[in-house]
């Protein structure tokens, strides 16, 4: 079941979760409006699977402006505003980089990562 919901849009999902709310609502004896309100928190950027990096591609851009998905430290640290070991530190936190041989070789940032760190760090 979970699954299913997890496949539904935002909108349909907080349509049912209204439905439920009102149904529960009746059911304990009291009305809709009478219920405590909770604030909410969705994500506004979709969770993303973790980095594969043997089934990434390196030259794929972004629409609309055709941007590079996958970024080199220099420029996420640029972004960051911050030096290359700070912006290491912080991609690699938030599971946003990866390199693409051994140790020495150089780093890749996902820029659509990078963008989740940038919104919920510095709001």
């Amino acid at each position: 079941m979970t699954d299913d919901l997890d496949a539904l849009p935002t909108s349909e999902l907080a349509t049912i979760a209204a439905r439920c709310a009102a149904i529960l609502a009746a059911r304990a004896g009291g009305v809709i409006s009478a219920a405590p309100m909770v604030p909410v928190q969705l994500e506004l950027l979709p969770s993303l699977p973790p980095i594969d990096p043997l089934t990434i591609d390196w030259n794929e851009r972004l629409p609309p402006d055709g941007k590079k998905r996958w970024i080199t430290l220099d420029t996420t640290a640029e972004l960051l505003g911050c030096e290359r070991d700070a912006a290491l530190s912080k991609v690699k936190k938030h599971g946003a980089a990866t390199q693409i041989g051994g140790p020495g070789s150089p780093w890749r940032i996902d820029r659509l990562r990078l963008a989740s760190i940038i919104r919920t760090t510095f709001p």
